[in-house]
C-alpha cells in the first residue's frame, strides 16, 4: 500500500505567522508604551511631600504583552492612604486617574494592532 501526502498552503501559513509574531511585537510596545505613560501621569498627580512616593511608582514586563504598574519600597506601605484617603484625611487619588486617562488610548491602540495582524 503507497500513501501519497500533498499539503498546500504552508507558504502562506508562514506569511500569516509572520504577521502574528509582528502583531505580538508591536503590542508588546503598546503595552510597555501605556505602562510608561500610566507611570508618568501617577508621578504627576501624586502631592510631593518628600518625593518618596513619587519615586515609588515603576513598572516591569512580565512578558511580551504584559505589563504591570505598581508601587516599590517606600512608597508601597502607605499609597493607598493617599489614593482613598482616611477618616482624618481626604483622598488624593493619583493612580486611578492615571490609569483611567490611558485605558480608552491603549485600547485604541490593540484594536488597531489586531486589526492590522488579521488583514
Amino acid at each position: 500500500m503507497k500513501i501519497k501526502l500533498q499539503v498546500e498552503g504552508l507558504s502562506q501559513l508562514e506569511r500569516d505567522f509572520q504577521q502574528v509574531t509582528q502583531g505580538v511585537l508591536t503590542s508588546r510596545r503598546a503595552v510597555e508604551g501605556a505602562c510608561r505613560r500610566i507611570k508618568y501621569r501617577a508621578q504627576s498627580l501624586v502631592r510631593v511631600q518628600t518625593g518618596k512616593l513619587r519615586d515609588s511608582i515603576d513598572y516591569e514586563m512580565r512578558g511580551p504583552t504584559l505589563g504591570v504598574v505598581g508601587l516599590k519600597p517606600p512608597g508601597d506601605s502607605y499609597w493607598y492612604f493617599v489614593e482613598f484617603g482616611t477618616v482624618d484625611t481626604p483622598a488624593k487619588p493619583f493612580f486611578r486617574p492615571a490609569v483611567e486617562a490611558e485605558t480608552r488610548p491603549y485600547v485604541a491602540e490593540v484594536e488597531m494592532i489586531v486589526t492590522q495582524a488579521c488583514k
